[in-house]
């Protein structure tokens, strides 16, 4: 994700959000109030789950990020289990039984990205942006990285295959920004049905104003 879009993203959310804030100061029923903090709720999840390719490249290598569908999953020689997740760039490991062990995020510069094991303790990533060919440590350590052109991105090979990587229910939704996309339109329905009788109001005052 670009800054510009980000930008749009924090604009959009944020002028959501203190539409939430006005329409709670108001005096309304019970009902309308609870209702407008479930549609702030639903918002603020939205947001998170939108952002969550800059908020999961800032996460230290001990905190797990929810995947829900993974690119890629492979397993090492020691049956560690490795999750490959190209929308937050992040490549998470875990034990045998799904415990989150440690994660890490890759220089793809916000595109697709491939993942083979070398098999010596080394993970050999191809870029599709930027043409890179990036070696890490399993650990998550950079130990090298050059330009792998003139060969084309698609014939380089990948491990394992895509799959599911248990998740919580609840957290389902920060795994997916298609989800989070969702869940604001969601929240900015309840927010317009909440609203409806001031937007008609300005909109009939546009429409006499155009008319003069």
């Amino acid at each position: 994700m670009d800054t510009f879009g980000i930008l749009i993203g924090l604009g959009f959310v944020g002028g959501v959000i203190y539409n939430v804030i006005r329409i709670m100061g108001k005096k309304k029923s019970r009902r309308h109030a609870v209702m407008s903090l479930i549609a702030g709720v639903l918002l603020l999840i939205g947001a998170v789950s939108f952002f969550s390719t800059p908020l999961a490249s800032i996460l230290p290598k001990e905190i797990e990020w929810p995947i829900g569908y993974a690119n890629q999953i492979f397993r090492n020689s020691k049956g560690e289990i490795f999750a490959v997740d190209t929308t937050i760039q992040r490549i998470q490991t875990y034990s045998e039984e799904w415990i989150f062990l440690r994660g890490f995020s890759v220089d793809a510069r916000g595109g697709v990205f491939k993942v083979r094991n070398e098999g010596n303790g080394r993970l050999r990533v191809f870029t599709a942006r930027g043409n890179k060919e990036l070696v890490y440590s399993q650990g998550g350590e950079l130990l090298e990285t050059w330009d792998y052109r003139p060969k084309p991105y698609d014939k380089f090979p990948s491990s394992g295959r895509s799959g599911i990587v248990p998740t919580p229910l609840y957290l389902i939704p920060f795994a997916s920004p298609f989800l989070g996309w969702l869940i604001v339109a969601v929240g900015g329905g309840i927010l317009m049905l909440l609203n409806k009788e001031e937007i008609v109001e300005r909109f009939k005052q546009g429409s006499s104003g155009g008319g003069d």
